[in-house]
């Protein structure tokens, strides 16, 4: 347990300096984690939306009731805070040559077209789900955070059945079909997303709701 707290300690710590030296205006009630409170919240939120999604046992816990791993030392992770606190939490993995997803899918002919960041761990909490509001957050901060840190594509997994909304936002390209993702057995798609070549439906319903413009 004392080897579990002392990652825990080294994997905040060098995502709080990685946050500082990012890139990244606030916007509004969505930002970069700030804080050891807001990054546990955030491995809480995870732990406790992904194991009543029965995905407990694909993302292990070393610390129960937190959800972490070596890939957030180098991500950048955002958190929405609502009154309760943090209601939402997704984080992009900066390329480093060991993805989260590296053994399940080849990534070397995307990393050949530019720089790339793989979106993961995007949790909601159960309450904020109605209202869309952290979902559009998600994609508006991932798509301005790769703009402004000099990142060409995001790729991330998803399931089959979702490909229709995602092709919405343009640029986006299927890498990769998986029968299973380890222990959820759906079909999944790995995606690849180029930022240069988003949709007039992109703009007009995540980016012009931003201060951004």
């Amino acid at each position: 347990r004392y080897l579990f707290a002392t990652n825990l300690r080294e994997i905040l710590s060098s995502n709080l300096i990685n946050n500082n030296d990012f890139k990244w205006f606030p916007q509004g009630n969505f930002d970069l984690v700030r804080s050891p409170k807001q990054f546990l919240s955030a491995m809480q939120l995870r732990s406790e939306v992904y194991g009543a999604m029965g995905y407990g046992t694909e993302f292990e816990e070393e610390i129960p009731g937190l959800m972490f791993d070596k890939h957030d030392k180098n991500s950048a992770i955002f958190v929405y805070n609502r009154e309760k606190g943090v209601s939402s939490s997704i984080r992009l993995v900066i390329d480093n040559g060991d993805l989260p997803s590296e053994k399940k899918v080849d990534f070397n002919n995307l990393r050949q077209r530019g720089r790339i960041a793989e979106l993961s761990k995007q949790v909601v909490s159960f309450e904020a789900q109605a209202d869309g509001v952290d979902f559009k957050n998600f994609y508006a901060g991932a798509y301005y955070f790769s703009k402004f840190n000099g990142i060409d594509f995001l790729t991330a997994g998803i399931e089959r059945d979702h490909l229709k909304l995602y092709e919405k936002f343009g640029g986006i390209q299927v890498e990769d079909e998986l029968d299973s993702y380890g222990t959820i057995d759906k079909p999944f798609l790995f995606l690849s997303w180029d930022i240069s070549k988003i949709s007039p439906f992109f703009e007009k319903a995540f980016l012009k709701r931003t201060s951004y413009n």
